[in-house]
C-alpha cells in the first residue's frame, strides 16, 4: 500500500472523530485535529500517536515502539483494521496533543518581528516630519 493511500485508511477510520487531517512533513504525514498534531505516519508506513502522561501506560503495556524520542507510540495493528479501536488509541492521543502546551516564539522570531515594529516606527515619523515640513 503507498504511503498516501495508507494515511487515507488511517483518516477514514478517524473518520467518526470529526475534523483530522494529514500534512505531508519530513517524508511522511503528520495526523492533526485543528493545529495540533496528535498522530504521524512514519517514511516506512508506521503509524504513531501522541502519548502523555494519560495514555503512555497504555501503550508501554501493549509493547508498542516508540518513534525515536518523542512523545509518539506506535498505534496497536488490531487499530488499523477497525475504526472503533483506531478511534479508542486516537481519541485520548487527540487530547494529549490539545492539552499541551502551545510552543513559545523563538528569540530569533521575536527580535526579526521588533525590528520589523522598529523600522515601520520610524518610516512613520519621518513621513510625518516631511509632512509638517512641507505645511510649514
Amino acid at each position: 500500500m503507498a504511503a498516501s493511500d495508507f494515511v487515507d485508511h488511517v483518516l477514514e477510520l478517524m473518520q467518526p472523530m470529526g475534523d483530522v487531517q494529514a500534512r505531508k512533513m519530513f517524508g511522511g504525514f503528520g495526523i492533526f485535529s485543528g493545529d495540533r498534531m496528535f498522530g504521524l505516519v512514519s517514511r516506512d508506513g508506521t503509524l504513531y500517536l501522541r502519548t502523555g502522561d494519560a495514555n503512555r501506560a497504555a501503550f508501554v503495556d501493549e509493547d508498542l515502539a516508540q518513534f525515536m524520542n518523542m512523545p509518539y507510540h506506535e498505534a496497536p495493528a488490531d487499530a488499523l483494521d477497525d475504526g472503533e479501536v483506531m478511534c479508542a488509541w486516537a481519541e485520548p492521543a487527540r487530547a494529549v496533543a490539545l492539552s499541551a502546551k502551545p510552543k513559545k516564539k523563538s528569540a530569533t522570531k521575536k527580535k526579526s518581528a521588533t525590528k520589523k515594529k522598529s523600522a515601520t516606527k520610524k518610516k512613520s515619523a519621518t513621513k510625518k516630519k516631511s509632512a509638517t515640513k512641507k505645511k510649514s
